[in-house]
């Protein structure tokens, strides 16, 4: 009985549904029917010894599968709790990538290189790189950064946005560990918490069976490796290529992206925006772009770093096109505005950092989404500055309205904002609401969406669908919410237990598309499947 116990324990242990796991449950359903025989026959001795040998052969089949994972599958990946601090396994990779490029530039080990020192990325690069001759190690400052033109740079994600200069990019994580407040000084209201869940007991269980953690049990400092396009693909010989097709799924919604900074890949999209033509516009973040897909989610064209369009972004979070194609892009730590010419080809930018307690119009703290008026001027949410901005399309400053504050009209990080059926829609997220306001920016209405997260990822956006019904997004709690037109609450989505949604925009046949900053996705799903989604 003991063997035929541990191979069911070691069928269970399959991540993922299948004739194998089928298999494993068959098993040991027949061994626990054992074991209540046993005790039904011979009496509660039996039953104790039966149960005994269930216990101890699981727990040994669990500790020899969790020792040969920890040694040989992620021993230098976080989502074991005795990786503490680890560099990560992109670094010997991208080591690869720049022998490559040193080898086939004829440069050899005279590439020059320059590596980011701030908050200790020269290690381990200094080992790894340490038989290159012209290797520099630089602080930057908050100015624009130039290098030698032939030179390979290794940044980090806070410093990309200096780097001037025609580079393909790709981001990697430098080191990673496993965040220790992920288990330390729970009180035991949090334990009651976790173990009355049955969201948190399935995380728990996939966590202890097949390593699968919760994305804030993982933390990690990231990087970004340049590339001269003058060595055109000698660097991408060694990376994956371009993304997949789009998926469709079971249920009929298309899935498109991976993380990646490929064309058709994300790094952390945030907003999304749908053009009259069914065109599908992404805010590809913290790759600092903006990606083009048409009505079924297939890559078109993309604009900034790492794309076929070259312009400088620094972590853009929305873009919006008006009736005759022109794009604009809230360039959020650039705190400024960019607009683009259907072609994509530069018409201009506006906006300066916001650096005074009353700033002007044209002083921008984390602008964050865009709307498109009737008449063709934009709305601006400035985030940072707890206000919304009035600009003409080539951005002359119009007027401001709000001010921080929870009265009507007033804003507290005014994130998403919307224009459609004649009224604005803001998501007025630290205030938890959505306010509804009039064509002259009069308030009409407000009601409440539980959001509460203060961190700075989780942006909710907010999409009008053309039967009047409002989508919201909800990225702290992982879902999409569901409100009628006068504000009430209809249900809520979870399109997964591993989801962060952000972006989300209307599509013309009454469904909606949204972005997936966890999972580096998009979702496009139609209108047959709002009803029976939200619950």
């Amino acid at each position: 009985y003991a063997a035929v116990l541990t191979i069911a324990a070691t069928l269970l242990l399959v991540e993922g549904d299948g004739a194998v796991r089928i298999a494993g449950w068959l098993l040991a359903a027949g061994l626990g029917v054992w074991a209540l025989s046993s005790g039904y026959r011979d009496g509660r001795k039996a039953l104790q010894r039966g149960v005994l040998v269930i216990a101890v052969v699981a727990l040994f089949t669990l500790t020899v599968r969790s020792s040969l994972t920890l040694s040989f599958k992620n021993p230098d990946t976080p989502v074991e709790m005795l990786v503490y601090t680890q560099t990560s396994g992109d670094i010997p990779r991208l080591t690869d990538q720049i022998n490559l490029v040193a080898k086939q530039s004829g440069l050899g080990y005279n590439l020059p290189i320059v590596v980011d020192s701030t908050d200790g990325y020269a290690w381990p690069w200094a080992w790894y790189l340490r038989h290159y001759h012209t290797v520099s190690y630089v602080e930057l400052g908050q100015q624009p950064f130039q290098a030698d033109p032939n030179a390979v740079l290794l940044i980090s994600t806070l410093n990309s946005g200096l780097i001037q200069g025609d580079y393909t990019q790709e981001q990697y994580v430098h080191r990673w560990w496993f965040r220790e407040e992920a288990y330390r000084d729970l009180s035991a209201g949090d334990v009651i918490d976790k173990l009355t869940s049955l969201d948190s007991l399935k995380a728990l269980g996939n966590f202890f069976l097949y390593r699968l953690p919760a994305e804030e049990s993982t933390g990690s400092t990231d990087a970004v490796a340049f590339f001269p396009r003058s060595y055109g693909n000698i660097a991408s010989t060694a990376q994956p290529q371009v993304n997949a097709a789009p998926a469709r799924l079971p249920d009929g919604r298309i899935v498109f992206g991976s993380a990646g900074n490929k064309q058709g890949q994300f790094f952390q999209p945030a907003d999304v925006f749908v053009d009259s033509a069914g065109n599908i516009w992404v805010a590809d973040s913290r790759n600092h772009r903006i990606e083009k897909f048409d009505s079924a989610g297939n890559f078109v064209t993309s604009l900034g770093r790492s794309a076929k369009v070259a312009a400088q972004f620094n972590e853009p979070w929305s873009v919006a096109v008006d009736a005759q194609g022109f794009v604009y892009v809230a360039d959020t730590w650039a705190h400024h505005i960019q607009k683009y010419a259907p072609d994509l080809s530069f018409i201009a930018s506006w906006g300066v950092p916001s650096g005074t307690d009353k700033p002007g119009l044209l002083e921008l703290f984390g602008p964050r989404d865009i709307a498109i008026a009737a008449d063709g001027t934009l709305w601006v949410t400035d985030t940072g500055n707890k206000r919304l901005i009035h600009y003409s399309a080539i951005g002359a400053p119009i007027e401001a309205v709000g001010s921080e504050g929870a009265a009507p009209g007033q804003f507290s990080e005014p994130t998403g904002l919307v224009f459609a059926n004649g009224r604005y829609y803001v998501a007025d997220a630290w205030n938890g609401r959505i306010q509804v306001l009039d064509a002259a920016m009069k308030p009409l209405s407000a009601f409440s969406t539980g959001w509460a997260s203060d961190e700075i990822i989780d942006k909710p956006y907010l999409a009008v669908l053309s039967d009047g019904r409002i989508v919201a997004s909800d990225p702290a709690n992982g879902a999409l919410i569901l409100f009628d037109a006068s504000g009430k609450r209809l249900g809520t989505w979870k399109p997964d237990a591993n989801v962060k949604p952000i972006g989300v925009a209307a599509t013309s046949d009454g469904g909606f598309v949204f972005t997936d900053a966890r999972q580096n996705q998009v979702q496009i799903v139609p209108a047959a499947l709002v009803n029976s989604l939200f619950k």
